[in-house]
């Protein structure tokens, strides 16, 4: 039992370092293609997120200008519909 773990420790050890060699982050060990897409899907996802709070700054920017008030009808109908909510609730005894 105990040579048939030792046997897998060392197939284990000596099959390392032939996966490292196929990890994409490896710049060296990648071909040309898988090192163009890594750095192109890092870039992405360095880009996005600064991307959407431009978006949103640029939003709040134009809503400030614009001097858009929030929609006081869709407000006025929550509170009516609170009003009846918390009338038929009241009613109950």
């Amino acid at each position: 039992m105990r040579a048939s773990i030792m046997a897998l420790a060392t197939v284990a050890a000596l099959a390392g370092p032939a996966t490292a060699l196929a990890c994409p982050a490896c710049a060296t060990a990648a071909p040309e293609a898988s090192r163009q897409a890594f750095v192109s899907s890092t870039v992405f996802l360095s880009i996005m997120p600064l991307a959407m709070i431009a978006g949103a700054a640029l939003w709040i920017r134009r809503r400030v200008r614009d001097g858009t008030p929030p929609d006081s009808a869709s407000r006025a109908s929550v509170v009516e519909r609170c009003e009846r909510v918390r009338s038929t609730f009241a009613d109950t005894p």
